[in-house]
């Protein structure tokens, strides 16, 4: 090609390279390095031969293996610093997101052990995945429901479990042909630069495979184009190659077919871009606390074919929301049951359905949805504690003890010091009532004056692994 387009090209290589080392998208970068590094061994396939290809292959392995033998000895050097270098090693080398994603992958093997054949359905792993449980995760946000996964970072494990294993395996065959086309092309075309071309696309579906068995491109629309551009290259190459013979269709079915199929796209489009604009309008009053508006931009959000926001929160938790804070608890609750209808392993759906049932005096409900809260995901402060309170203006004092126990000592929930004081003074006087002890109740008495001495009182049984009632007793000698 002419001088320009080979200057603009590397260029742009460069440019690109930067931009991955400024971003450390490492997954993108291992690919890219990858990709370099075989196109390399390409163009030194026909300059070396092939002893000494070989001894090259082995040498930048072994380079590799120690390099990255340093690198791992040399991580923990580097830590969270404002120092900009310093931070960003420790970001390269932190292998914190390495484990989060093999808890996402955990999620979807469980999802395919149990639709192995016909999937979940597509577009649904966001709202699916919680059903198997959020404790699993070591990200607090997660099991509390403050960050929802969109996916399992992997698109092999998405789609294996959105459409089953037939259709996972219709997904690799696209990639089979294809492998097996660029390969074809690279042994079998006449000219030399269309044999090179072939292989660096070849080289390309590797790499895409590096990236999407660690990230999610089958989600980002731009990487689709150029995947589907990349593909059709290669498939008319291919049949131009073999000289195939294509079957005769008639082109006026053709056009009746793609019309219906443009018209059916479009209306789902049309109705989706118009929950979109009205749900972002709703979100941006929702802020400025204006519940009437809320609910009614919320209202002309919902349609057939846009019922849940990104996060596969349905709409009608929104308006049930906007409805609890503006004192419309019974049309709450109805627009939080169509919610939970929805979606029932969300959390923040079964914790606000509960909390709306309470409001409306029925508590056995209530009670009920803050469990199936807690069985998705059984260290979700928001629920253990609501229950716990529930359970403590219900009379029920031992089990609101025994449910609010279960919180780790260390919350930050707003409201866990304020509703573990009551519960714990009311089980330190039934326990004191029950053991009849003189000497114990003014030990107690004489140690324990205000609330903050009370709460000091029960974090140090927390420290110990004992009961609290064996702790009460050992209180005094």
């Amino acid at each position: 090609m002419s001088k320009r387009i080979r200057v603009t090209s590397t260029v742009a290589i460069i440019f690109t390279i930067i931009l991955l080392l400024l971003l450390r998208t490492r997954t993108v970068m291992i690919a890219v390095s990858l990709y370099l590094f075989l196109a390399f061994l390409l163009h030194l396939r026909n300059k070396l031969s092939k002893r000494k290809l070989i001894y090259f292959l082995y040498a930048s392995v072994t380079i590799l293996m120690i390099g990255l033998l340093y690198l791992f000895s040399i991580k923990d050097h580097f830590h969270s610093s404002p120092n900009i270098m310093i931070q960003y090693f420790y970001r390269l080398l932190s292998s914190a997101t390495f484990y989060s994603r093999i808890e996402f992958w955990q999620q979807a093997i469980y999802i395919i052990k149990d639709n192995f054949l016909s999937g979940i359905g597509i577009g649904n792993w966001i709202s699916t995945y919680p059903k198997y449980g959020l404790d699993y995760f070591s990200n607090t946000a997660i099991v509390n429901g403050r960050m929802i996964i969109s996916n399992p970072h992997n698109d092999f494990l998405m789609i294996f479990s959105e459409i089953g294993v037939f259709g996972f395996l219709c997904y690799l065959g696209i990639f089979m042909s294809i492998l097996y086309q660029s390969y074809w092309l690279s042994v079998n075309e006449n000219n030399t630069i269309d044999r090179r071309n072939a292989n660096y696309f070849l080289l390309f579906f590797i790499c895409y495979f590096v990236i999407a068995f660690f990230d999610f491109p089958l989600a980002r629309i731009e990487h689709q184009i150029l995947l589907l551009t990349v593909i059709a290259i290669i498939n008319a190459k291919y049949l131009k190659a073999n000289s195939a013979i294509g079957y005769k269709v008639s082109s006026r079915l053709v056009y009746v077919f793609v019309f219906f199929l443009l018209l059916y796209a479009s209306t789902i489009l049309a109705y989706r871009i118009v929950g979109e604009k009205h749900l972002n309008k709703a979100k941006n009053v929702e802020k400025t606390l204006d519940n009437t508006t809320a609910i009614f931009e919320f209202n002309k959000a919902k349609n057939t074919f846009f019922s849940t926001d990104n996060y596969a929160i349905p709409l009608d938790w929104h308006i049930g929301k906007a409805q609890f804070y503006s004192g419309n608890y019974k049309e709450s609750l109805d627009s939080f049951i169509k919610a939970y209808k929805i979606n029932p392993y969300c959390i923040i759906v079964n914790n606000d359905l509960a909390s709306t049932y309470i409001k409306n005096n029925n508590i056995a409900e209530g009670i009920k949805h803050y469990k199936e809260a807690l069985t998705i995901s059984p260290n979700y402060e928001d629920a253990r504690i609501n229950l716990a309170a529930t359970y403590y203006n219900s009379k029920e004092y031992e089990k609101a003890f025994q449910t609010i126990d279960k919180c780790d000592s260390n919350s930050k929930h707003n409201s866990y010091k304020q509703f573990l004081t009551p519960i714990v003074e009311k089980k330190l006087n039934t326990t004191l009532v029950k053991l009849n002890n003189p000497k114990l109740n003014e030990h107690l008495k004489s140690k324990i004056k205000t609330e903050d001495e009370l709460l000091r009182f029960y974090f140090d049984y927390k420290e110990n692994n004992c009961t609290f009632d064996n702790y009460i007793k050992s209180s005094v000698k």
